[in-house]
């Protein structure tokens, strides 16, 4: 506080959704645990999309914030979740300086002390709010950077999908380091947060980021049951995915090193948007299910396989280490600075992945975990990467 006036924060965040993970989770869990500090008085401008859900939850939870809504347009919130369309950047810079017009005004009449540039996660779009005058700009958690392993990929997905993966990998870099806008945002900004290693040295020339992770784990001690009676599988064991079917989530890998003889008693449970079929009945393709169908999916999972190439701090590895899930993933990106018992990292440049993965699958399930270590190894991850303390460490710079 200033004295004993709140501290004034503008928020701009395009994607926030109650009680849902990924970007919108994170944009509501953020704002949602940093309104709940009594010395701040919070203005957030959002895309319009999920404005019923938003009231609903807010005068629930009995939240004091200001929400500001602007629209991107049908054909703009359309693209935006169909992965992978760069059409949307069009449609998200257009509504980024709709946004600041709008603060402009509301700036000029009653300043804010502190604007946060908070999501979309990606660097690409840094909108326009560090233009603004007599106030202090903060971006970030920063995401989006990175490069994929085209050895893997190679192993896994047709030419055309290495083709299009490199493409994206000379734009991530031509824009990360000539791209003036965002430049100007870093510079200009008095904290700016990497959401991981890689994003912090990419940028590091040109400002002093901090590491903040952009996902945090639900608050509070897990009261759910690990050995549920519920068990989703019709009591099968079984090893959960959980993503998009899209190159840099490397399913292609997974279903190869499922091939492996050991797994014959395990089911593979696929959970996320994956459109086509699978000639082995014992990979079980979900798609969408309920956020709390996910976590039940998770409590009862044997082991959780996280072979993404590049995420930054992906909701699936979060939310599977929260619920004490033994979890194998590549030691980079947004999993080299997650820390757990429960988390086993494989070098993705070592030789023969596909039995080396398959090899470690197989010595965490035969660890005998118990759920007892499963729910300690929760609660301590919990505590750690909660969002309520993510949030305090973002609110630091506020001050």
């Amino acid at each position: 506080m200033i004295g004993n006036k709140k501290i004034k924060i503008l928020i701009s965040a395009y994607a926030v959704k109650p009680n849902s993970g990924s970007e919108t989770g994170v944009g509501w869990n953020y704002i949602k645990e940093i309104s709940q500090m009594k010395k701040f008085e919070i203005t957030v401008v959002t895309e319009i999309e999920f404005k019923k859900d938003i009231d609903h939850e807010s005068a629930k939870l009995g939240l004091d914030i200001n929400f500001i809504y602007i629209s991107v347009g049908n054909l703009g919130r359309r693209l935006c979740w169909n992965q992978g369309n760069w059409f949307f950047y069009f449609f998200y810079q257009l509504w980024q300086y709709r946004v600041y017009k709008c603060v402009k005004k509301i700036h000029k009449l009653k300043p804010f002390d502190v604007i946060h540039h908070l999501n979309m996660i990606g660097f690409r779009e840094p909108g326009y709010l560090w233009k603004l005058t007599n106030t202090r700009f903060i971006i970030g958690p920063l995401g989006g950077y990175g490069v994929a392993n085209f050895k893997i990929l190679a192993l896994n997905y047709p030419r055309k999908v290495i083709v299009k993966e490199f493409i994206k990998s000379f734009i991530n870099n031509l824009q990360i380091h000539h791209s003036s806008r965002f430049k100007n945002a870093i510079k200009k900004a008095h904290s700016v947060y990497a959401a991981y290693p890689e994003m912090k040295f990419a940028i590091s020339k040109y400002c002093k980021p901090i590491i903040l992770s952009e996902n945090g784990a639900d608050n509070g001690p897990i009261n759910t049951y690990l050995d549920d009676i519920n068990h989703p599988n019709n009591d099968r064991k079984y090893i959960i995915f959980i993503g998009k079917d899209v190159p840099r989530k490397n399913l292609n890998f997974l279903i190869k090193v499922f091939e492996n003889p050991f797994f014959l008693e395990y089911d593979l449970v696929l959970l996320g948007r994956i459109s086509r079929s699978f000639s082995n009945k014992r990979i079980k393709s979900l798609g969408f299910i309920d956020h709390k169908q996910v976590a039940n999916y998770l409590i009862n999972a044997d082991l959780h396989w996280f072979p993404s190439l590049h995420d930054s701090n992906a909701t699936s590895l979060v939310e599977s280490l929260s619920y004490g899930v033994p979890t194998l993933a590549f030691n980079k990106w947004g999993t080299s600075c997650q820390e757990s018992e429960l988390l086993f990292k494989i070098d993705e440049s070592e030789h023969d992945l596909y039995n080396k993965w398959a090899n470690m699958s197989k010595k965490i399930l035969e660890l005998g975990i118990t759920n007892h270590t499963r729910l300690e190894e929760a609660s301590l991850y919990r505590n750690n990467n909660s969002w309520k303390t993510l949030a305090q460490k973002i609110s630091k710079s506020y001050e």
